[in-house]
């Protein structure tokens, strides 16, 4: 578990990551089959997580299955298998190239000052189907990808803009839960 150069500290004086990881090699000594998680990297740097991640991928080396839950889709984009849930409802499973691929929309990214002009000309592209932001720039759900960049730049450009950042960019976990769930709620 990575603990070993630790071995003599107190319990208490561990971070949550060093938790988390003593709670892994404590499960291990009942040499489980399969090993259920609940949320283990929540309230955890993003050092211990990604050492965490590490550790589980290694745990797979020794034949044990691992079931987690995560509220973080970066996290289940590491999953061979992954099933969405919301509010208690299975919405789909599959692997999470699958999931990514299925979708009916690619991804758009910009990023422009002033940030109110790069948000009206999203607002008012009809290429543009449904938009988020992310941090500083936006997140565009497209069906044309290579016309949108040219049409954006176009209209960005005519109103002004500074575009900072404007690209195709991978679709992600994040896309499909957020797809996921919008059309459940749009069905409720």
């Amino acid at each position: 578990a990575g603990l070993s150069e630790s071995a003599n500290k107190k319990i208490s004086a561990y971070s949550g990551g060093m938790l988390q990881r003593l709670g892994i090699a404590q499960a291990l000594m009942g040499k489980p089959e399969v090993l259920f998680l609940d949320e283990p990297t929540t309230g955890v740097d993003a050092v211990s997580r990604k050492e965490f991640w590490e550790m589980l991928k290694n745990l797979q080396n020794f034949g044990i299955s691992i079931v987690v839950s995560t509220p973080y889709m970066d996290e289940a984009e590491r999953c061979h298998q992954v099933g969405i849930l919301y509010q208690g409802k299975l919405l789909t499973t599959g692997t999470p190239t699958d999931l990514q691929n299925n979708l009916p929309f690619e991804i758009v990214e910009v990023k422009a000052k002033p940030r109110k002009v790069m948000r009206q000309v999203v607002s008012e592209s009809a290429m543009v189907g449904k938009w988020r932001p992310i941090g500083d720039r936006l997140r565009l759900s497209v069906t044309d990808p290579h016309k949108t960049l040219r049409s954006l730049e176009s209209e960005l450009l005519k109103a002004g803009a500074e575009i900072k950042l404007l690209r195709h960019a991978k679709r992600t976990m994040e896309d499909v839960f957020i797809s996921l769930v919008e059309e459940r709620r749009e069905k409720q």
